[in-house]
């Protein structure tokens, strides 16, 4: 039997740096039900505006709820970003932190598309 849709907002995101290419889940922590309210909200804590963001290393599974907790600029840049800006991105976008951090002048495209 397939479980049910749990309607969390989501992305799939590309973050790219200087030899860096990882596939990353961005969730949106904001519920969209009841049950989602009990455990998001009420039970663990997270702000009813939707502003945190959980980013999931989908190559290992690594996972955080701010930008602060990754020990690398790769991931703290690129956290911070999509924390930013998820509203604007779409699955498969590409989060460049070498164009981020305005050390190169042109964005990089996705690894997908080589």
């Amino acid at each position: 039997m397939l479980a049910k849709s749990i309607n969390l907002n989501t992305r799939v995101l590309e973050i790219r740096d200087s030899m860096t290419c990882l596939s990353v889940l961005a969730i949106r922590m904001f519920s969209m039900s009841d049950v989602q309210d009990w455990h998001i909200h009420l039970r663990c804590g997270y702000s009813r505006d939707g502003s945190s963001i959980i980013l999931v290393n989908l190559d290992d599974a690594r996972a955080k709820n701010s930008s602060y907790d990754w020990k690398d600029r790769t991931m703290f840049t690129a956290h911070d970003y999509i924390e930013k800006n998820f509203d604007s991105l779409n699955d498969g976008d590409v989060i460049d932190v070498e164009f981020i951090l305005g050390e190169t002048d042109k964005k990089k495209i996705s690894e997908r598309f080589n």
